[in-house]
């Protein structure tokens, strides 16, 4: 299995890329789907079926990102991490109609081979960030916004304007992102067919990324991404 997993993952890494970015299809996704590198988080809000069928694959397949008192405040519209098996990844890309999420921006795909646990304590790290210095826009600019990083039409805008530091620490174990092909990054248009992969700067070193060590432990967005539309992710409400 180890073995197929490392054959699928440099599969992926070897498509050809723009801008950081891969396409990747349908097929690739199953492949890594049946290697057991990937995992999906999910936002729930919008899909009230997304909690319970989440947790029904708890603690080693599922798991609410939020904890304590949390988790069940806003159960309804807390991100979430799940193992993608093939059922999984039906229900994901499925249009509306058959019973998916495919036709809402639900999240994204994460590929990696790290325990489940550690994807999760990983993710968990990054639900709040330091918005960018801009005294003029908040009253206490150092104040911790919520971050929405699981949505797919965030993803793109935040790590294209990261530092090759602030993308390691971002992925840390994961290999790599698969987000839908919308039309424009981050815009509310539906997606077109496909998926867009980025790989981690580890990765395209040919090493996994992992956070920690010389990487700064400060969640701090990027002064690429406008103040405005990380506040209006971040304060979307289901």
């Amino acid at each position: 299995m180890r073995d197929e997993r490392r054959d699928d993952l440099r599969t992926v890494r070897a498509a050809p890329r723009a801008v950081g970015w891969a396409a990747v299809d349908q097929a690739a996704l199953a492949r890594l789907a049946d290697a057991g590198v990937l995992t999906a988080l999910v936002d729930a809000c919008d899909a009230p079926g997304v909690p319970g069928r989440v947790l029904a694959r708890f603690p080693d397949g599922g798991a609410c990102l939020y904890q304590g008192a949390e988790a069940l405040a806003f159960r309804d519209r807390a991100p979430y991490l799940v193992r993608v098996d093939r059922a999984v990844l039906t229900w994901l890309t499925a249009p509306g109609g058959a019973g998916g999420l495919g036709d809402e921006p639900w999240g994204m795909f994460v590929v990696s081979d790290a325990p489940f646990a550690e994807q999760v304590r990983h993710w968990r790290g990054w639900l709040t960030v330091t918005p960018p210095t801009a005294p003029a826009e908040t009253p206490s600019a150092d104040a911790p916004w919520a971050f929405r990083f699981y949505d797919p039409r965030l993803a793109p805008v935040f790590l294209e304007a990261c530092t090759p530091e602030e993308v390691a620490a971002f992925f840390g174990p994961c290999r790599s992102l698969i987000v839908p092909a919308w039309d424009g990054a981050a815009s509310d248009a539906a997606p077109d067919a496909g998926w867009m992969l980025m790989p981690s700067i580890g990765a395209r070193r040919g090493g996994a990324a992992r956070s920690g060590g010389a990487v700064p432990a400060a969640r701090r967005a990027p002064r690429g991404v406008p103040a405005a539309e990380l506040r209006r992710r971040a304060d979307r409400e289901c």
